[in-house]
């Protein structure tokens, strides 16, 4: 179809607006213009080869008018989800799924979208084709549960949110590829869904976990939980406690054996200080300690590390050691925990207020979010704005980020 030049006998590049929407000069599409303050900006992977004028900046999406305190953003699919400040649920997507018909197809349409009216969201976290959230201390649903990772002897999926389990007064939720793990206010680390490599802290890997259970070593006094690709992590009085698949190896144990790990236990007696821990990669395990510095046990390929460094730390004096060149000030971290691949190195931070990203395996959302074309690399850098991030989440494609 060919370019149209001309509207009812007026040039396009005269016309401001049809039907009260705004046309670009010439009728060409408009790259967006990163945030300088409070919202939300979407980077995402793809481009047309073939056109050159279509560079980095149109992989970006900004809206001034929405901020977060909590993303969760699809492995698979490009669907992202957000609770605000005032406890409200919001989804932006752009597919449609046979796991996320709560979305309908006229809202596939990369805008921001309230769910209902319910205002006691509290957290949410996403698997490979699910999403998990609490909601009033409820633990709810929606997409896949072929692996149980829903939680209720079902491997239905669910359509629709649906609420799962109230047995417990639930925290906090933590999505790996096919497993989910469960923090309530007493501390107890609950998990289901696929145990494979002891992913789940079940004492087996075969087979499944159908039902929300209690871990096998019945701990008490967690105060952090994360899931990976086939592993899981929880802090307890500083001390991070692992299970599952450790083929960097990078669960952080003084020993270079590769061998999965068979329940949650303690790494390292020596290491007191982590507040949280991030899995990025199916190779690699990050944890923020008390004073903001970071510890990394695992590989470092494609510039996962927030330092720039490409050195892993694999051996059994270094695994879990804190990588000086990244700093001091580290609140969170987001990478890709559902990662069937393994190997979407990179992720976002948030230090001393500023949020920074980086990995050279999502070089065109770095840039886009970075707003500098001279990043060829995926270097961890800055993300220029004045206001204060909230939140953020890396999917397979996909990084989002948002400031308040």
């Amino acid at each position: 179809m060919p370019d149209i030049e001309k509207y009812s006998g007026v040039e396009m590049a005269d016309i401001e607006k049809i039907s009260g929407h705004d046309v670009p000069a010439g009728g060409g599409l408009s790259a967006e213009t990163p945030l300088t303050g409070a919202g939300t900006m979407l980077a995402f992977n793809g481009g047309l080869g073939f056109n050159q004028d279509v560079d980095y900046t149109f992989n970006l999406r900004a809206w001034s008018n929405h901020s977060f305190t909590k993303l969760a953003a699809s492995a698979d699919y490009l669907t992202v989800w957000g609770i605000k400040s005032d406890g409200t649920l919001w989804y932006c997507a752009t597919e449609n799924t046979n796991v996320f018909n709560a979305i309908t197809t006229s809202y596939l349409d990369g805008e921001w979208h309230k769910y209902g009216s319910a205002t006691d969201w509290e957290d949410i976290s996403s698997g490979e084709e699910c999403f998990g959230a609490i909601k009033d201390g409820e633990y709810w649903f929606i997409g896949s549960g072929s692996q149980r990772q829903r939680g209720n002897g079902t491997t239905s999926s669910s359509y629709d949110w649906v609420l799962v389990n109230n047995a417990k007064t639930w925290v906090q939720v933590a999505m790996g590829e096919d497993h989910t793990v469960l923090r309530d206010s007493n501390g107890e680390v609950w998990t289901c869904g696929n145990n494979r490599d002891y992913a789940t802290g079940q004492g087996t890997s075969s087979s499944y976990t159908s039902t929300l259970t209690r871990e096998q070593n019945d701990l008490t006094g967690a105060t952090w939980i994360a899931a990976g690709n086939y592993d899981s992590t929880c802090v307890i009085s500083g001390q991070v406690y692992f299970t599952g698949q450790n083929s960097g190896p990078h669960a952080g144990f003084q020993s270079t054996s590769s061998s999965d790990r068979n329940g949650f236990t303690a790494v390292n007696s020596s290491i007191t200080d982590v507040v949280s821990t991030h899995h990025h990669s199916r190779y690699s395990l990050f944890a923020i300690t008390t004073n903001g510095s970071i510890r990394f046990a695992g590989y470092a390929n494609s510039k996962g590390r927030p330092d720039n460094s490409t050195a892993s730390q694999t051996s059994s004096t270094n695994q879990l050691s804190i990588i000086s060149g990244a700093g001091t000030g580290w609140t969170a971290l987001f990478g890709t925990a559902s990662d069937p691949s393994g190997n979407r190195y990179g992720g976002i931070g948030f230090k001393s207020g500023t949020a920074y990203c980086g990995g050279d395996v999502f070089l065109k959302p770095v840039k886009a979010l970075q707003g500098d074309g001279t990043n060829t690399t995926g270097n961890w850098a800055s993300i220029t704005n004045s206001a204060t991030p909230s939140a953020a989440s890396v999917g397979e494609n996909i990084m989002v980020i948002s400031w308040s």
